[in-house]
């Protein structure tokens, strides 16, 4: 207890405003400085409200600044055994949340789902309306770590709703509010509540591109992006743009994707956590290598790599590497490929997750396995690939490519055929033209193969007119020629009458 002096809670509020002002200014050290000043005061006091803030303050900026889930972890479960000390639940609730958000960023769902559920108890036994929302938001961040893209929709949309009640009004939201990760350090409670409906918006986006949903992902997506431009917020701008381009590359929007993932790395470069530039590096990768632009995705994949050193949590990797391994795949690099291929492999394995999200590259991962010799291994991993399904339609699309690529193997050309054109059709049916024509043209080979002139024929006319579609969308002509002229896309123009002319 602090006896002739400032009251606890006039401690707490000048050190965490103080230190609130050097996060926004960018001045990470002495934020810290004052936190740990902040704690200093509580330890000497023997107050354990001020040494839950302060340790609160300073895990959050552990995490935020470096990524050191270890540091904010432990600094966490001190703050917790201060808040239970302090008897006040509404501490309580927030470290539980806290710990939640810390969780899923350390790629440990079912932990963070515990966490999140107890804090969103105690919020609705609170009445604390934004930290139920928040809550929400978090265990719905924690299903798209698992994988259950339903359930991450669900919860995002109903967060959401929440914090779009709140109308930007400023809603007394809790002592650690104001530092959720993916929301920066938003300047007053009503700009947090914007950059949370927008983070909200992010989820929706980013599982609906995971579920097949194009059309509500680019909706989402955008309203995500409008809001963090109008608020001025950098990391929900970067957050926003990130999700919204896995929706604009699946819709063939591939030069739109390619203008906002060069612009959101730019933006990245300029935030301290890492995984921000390290996932947006990814995304620029995958909007060049839609375009076939192969040495430049190859480049920022190759960049994300080098960042992925300060990203401690393995996890995060598996989709560069898997985005590494189509890379080397389209470029003809095969062992390349199968060396990409058994790292994803290894890191996946490790991984608890049933669909990593955007993991859409398996069928190549496939196909290098197959070339390096590892039949038995690729087998397995279709069929592991397979039970984790669970009805995902726009994950079936890469596991039907995958099954035609061992059906073929088998010699059995004709099931292959079948799934490829089961495939076609699923990607139709989704809006999914960049998948569509290339499934057409793996389709047509292989009905030349079985002697199918006429079957063959009508299967690369079908990629030719999709290829013909896409391309018309790419305004920059150096780029257009580049897709054209690719490899994959040559062999569907040539085996068109006329074809050729398409460039």
């Amino acid at each position: 207890m602090i006896v002739g002096g400032p009251s606890a809670a006039e401690i707490e509020h000048l050190h965490t405003n103080l230190g609130r002002a050097y996060e926004l200014a960018g001045e990470w050290e002495e934020a810290r400085a004052s936190y740990e000043s902040m704690l200093a005061h509580g330890r000497e006091a023997l107050e354990p409200r001020l040494q839950w803030a302060a340790l609160s303050r300073l895990a959050v900026l552990a995490v935020q600044r470096s990524l050191d889930v270890e540091a904010g972890e432990g600094l966490l479960t001190e703050a917790l055994g201060a808040a239970r000390e302090s008897g006040d639940r509404s501490v309580l609730a927030e470290t539980e949340w806290n710990l939640a958000q810390v969780a899923t960023l350390g790629w440990e769902p079912e932990k963070a789902l515990a966490r999140g559920e107890g804090a969103l108890f105690l919020a609705r036994q609170l009445g604390d309306e934004e930290l139920a929302a928040r809550s929400l938001y978090v265990l719905a961040s924690a299903q798209a770590f698992r994988g259950s893209w339903g359930e991450c929709v669900a919860l995002a949309g109903e967060a959401g709703a929440m914090y779009g009640r709140m109308n930007g009004r400023a809603m007394g939201a809790g002592a650690l509010a104001m530092q959720f990760l993916w929301a920066g350090s938003p300047p007053s409670d009503a700009l947090y509540v914007r950059a949370m409906e927008a983070n909200c918006l992010c989820l929706i986006a980013l599982g609906q591109s995971n579920l097949g949903g194009i059309r509500a992902g680019t909706a989402a997506g955008r309203l995500a992006l409008a809001i963090g431009r109008e608020i001025q917020n950098d990391w929900v701008v970067v957050f926003a743009s990130l999700n919204l381009s896995h929706n604009l590359l699946d819709a063939g929007e591939y030069e739109e994707a390619l203008r906002l993932t060069q612009n959101g790395v730019e933006s990245a470069r300029n935030l301290p956590n890492p995984m921000t530039l390290f996932y947006m590096l990814w995304a620029l990768g995958n909007a060049w290598q839609a375009l076939f632009g192969l040495e430049e995705a190859r480049a920022a994949y190759r960049e994300s790599l080098e960042v992925a050193g300060a990203v401690p949590i393995a996890s995060h990797g598996i989709i560069m590497l898997s985005g590494l391994c189509a890379n080397r795949s389209l470029a003809g690099d095969w062992a390349g490929a199968h060396a990409h291929a058994l790292e994803a492999v290894k890191v996946r394995a490790g991984t608890p997750s049933v669909l990593v999200w955007r993991d859409l590259w398996r069928h190549h991962e496939v196909e290098a396995l197959l070339w390096g010799g590892d039949e038995g291994l690729a087998r397995r991993e279709v069929t592991r690939f397979g039970e984790r399904l669970e009805g995902n339609r726009r994950f079936r699309v890469p596991y039907l490519r995958a099954k035609a690529l061992l059906s073929h193997r088998d010699g059995e050309t004709g099931r292959a055929v079948e799934y490829l054109l089961e495939a076609e059709a699923l990607a139709e049916e989704l809006g999914l033209p960049g998948e569509a024509w290339q499934v057409a043209a793996e389709a047509g080979e292989l009905l030349e193969v079985r002697d199918e002139p006429g079957e063959a024929t009508g299967a690369f006319r079908r990629a030719a007119a999709a290829l013909r579609v896409l391309a018309g969308r790419v305004g920059d002509e150096g780029r257009r020629a580049c897709f054209l002229s690719a490899p994959r896309a040559r062999r569907v123009l040539d085996a068109v009458p006329g074809g050729g002319d398409a460039a």
